[in-house]
């Protein structure tokens, strides 16, 4: 009663106006009914709302209706009006404005402005068409595998903050492509498209997220096929260049756990040839996020350029950082945790499996080595345990999330396949943004990223190669 109340003395609508719309018979009841079903609707979306213009019949706000008398009021609803001030058939009544939508779903807001696609636990209703590559907000069947299905699958607690969030603007991914040749039957190796920052990048991209990568291609027929891969996937190639160099390639040795150790080539190729060129300035208000890690943060002369843009560009956008380290290629472990450290302090989120723990810091607890890296200056530390899940270190909290249950075929680009799903979740959901990454201090903000990235890392493992 109370917010009727409230909503009939903002309409303007008195006691007074009331009795006189009953004490006039059927024309002040047609009155009355036009002045409740209008205040009806306001209630309904805490605005006025305007009824469908209909032709041959005068739009009057109910103020004038009450102003130009009953029997006005009652010769603008019609013909055939009966005493009970029921409206007569055919007419129409006004109808109130349409609810509050969710912008990502395009579905309207349940119970309280919550969005229904919410309630489902990341499984878009079933009226909603299938998501689109490109097409960013784009949605999902339901049962569709996680790959299929867009960042954050209602990324929002209520349908108000989906239809605050615009969409994501730009990720810019730097980093090195590598040409994986992955064991295959009857001893063979099949080469496919992998790199650290060309799997984050590609995997983003499908999930329409906007994405660029900045870095190199070999001129090779490997490269050609590494450029055909980024054109397939939707990757922006502005910052991609083109060289007549070898492309970079690893040999994948797949251990019995699913697991694979590398050997690499990347003496002259075209990966960390980086000299004189030209980096993108990450404005604010064109890119979302810089990413970058893997062999190309630290083998030079590819390691200091993106050092410095780095270092630049932390004081405009968040840094996420990806050290997918390999001892083979980088060189002594002493030196490689140095600079480890030192990339860590120029970073706003850091993804890191056990296993790089394991190699930089040989019997060290993890959550140890966590709550260090914090103080150096990132807001989440992610760490990856393979099969036993992960776990998110922040300073308000620790937020620690199983593993999928999946058919194992091996886990190349596995933590690849996490680092997008958890990039791309937060971003879509508004996160990722100097502004707010107070909300990263949320529990369940960090819970449903982890989630959505885990099941993302979970279908990786279930074909062979990075996806």
């Amino acid at each position: 009663m109370s917010r009727m109340r409230r909503c009939l003395g903002r309409v303007g609508f008195s006691a007074t106006a009331s009795a006189s719309a009953g004490a006039s018979g059927p024309a002040g009841a047609a009155s009355a009914l036009t002045s409740s079903v209008d205040m009806a609707s306001w209630c309904t979306t805490r605005r006025p709302a305007a009824a469908p213009a209909r032709p041959g019949v005068s739009q009057q706000s109910p103020e004038a209706s009450r102003q130009a008398g009953p029997d006005a009021a009652g010769r603008r609803r019609g013909r055939g009006l009966e005493a009970t001030g029921r409206v007569p058939a055919g007419a129409e009544r006004p109808r109130a404005a349409s609810p509050r939508t969710c912008s990502r779903w395009r579905v309207p807001a349940g119970a309280n402005g919550r969005c229904r696609a919410f309630r489902t636990r990341g499984r878009a209703p079933a009226a909603v068409p299938s998501h689109q590559v490109g097409e960013p907000g784009g949605s999902a069947q339901p049962g569709a595998n996680p790959t299929s299905r867009p960042f954050g699958a209602c990324n929002t607690l209520t349908a108000t903050a989906c239809a605050r969030r615009k969409e994501p603007l730009l990720i810019l991914v730097a980093g090195e492509n590598v040409i994986d040749l992955v064991p295959a039957p009857g001893d063979q190796l099949r080469p496919t498209c992998g790199g650290g920052p060309a799997n984050i990048a590609v995997a983003l991209a499908r999930r329409g997220v906007p994405t660029a990568l900045v870095g190199s291609v070999g001129g090779d027929h490997f490269g050609r096929r590494i450029w055909r891969r980024h054109i397939a996937a939707g990757v922006r190639r502005d910052w991609l260049h083109r060289t007549d160099l070898p492309s970079t390639l690893g040999l994948a040795v797949v251990r019995e756990d699913g697991r694979a150790d590398y050997d690499y080539w990347t003496t002259g190729t075209a990966d960390f040839a980086w000299e004189g060129r030209a980096l993108p300035k990450p404005d604010p208000a064109r890119v979302d996020l810089v990413h970058f890690g893997s062999l190309a943060a630290y083998l030079e002369p590819s390691a200091r350029a993106i050092e410095h843009w780095v270092n630049r560009a932390r004081r405009s956008v968040p840094v996420s950082f990806d050290p997918n380290i390999r001892l083979s290629a980088m060189g002594e472990a002493a030196k490689v945790r140095e600079r480890t450290e030192r990339l860590v302090g120029l970073s706003t989120l850091v993804r890191v499996s056990e296993r790089d723990l394991a190699q930089l810091y040989p019997g060290t607890a993890v959550d140890a080595i966590a709550r260090e890296w914090l103080e150096a200056g990132p807001e989440l530390v992610v760490v990856t345990l393979g099969d036993a899940g992960s776990v998110a270190f922040h300073r308000g909290h620790v937020t620690e999330m199983a593993a999928p249950r999946v058919d194992l075929v091996d886990a190349i680009g596995a933590g690849d396949a996490f680092t997008s799903g958890l990039l791309g979740w937060l971003t879509s959901a508004g996160w990722m943004r100097r502004d707010r990454l107070g909300a990263w201090g949320n529990r369940t903000v960090v819970a449903a990223a982890l989630r959505y990235a885990s099941q993302l890392a979970g279908h990786a493992c279930t074909v062979p190669g990075a996806p």
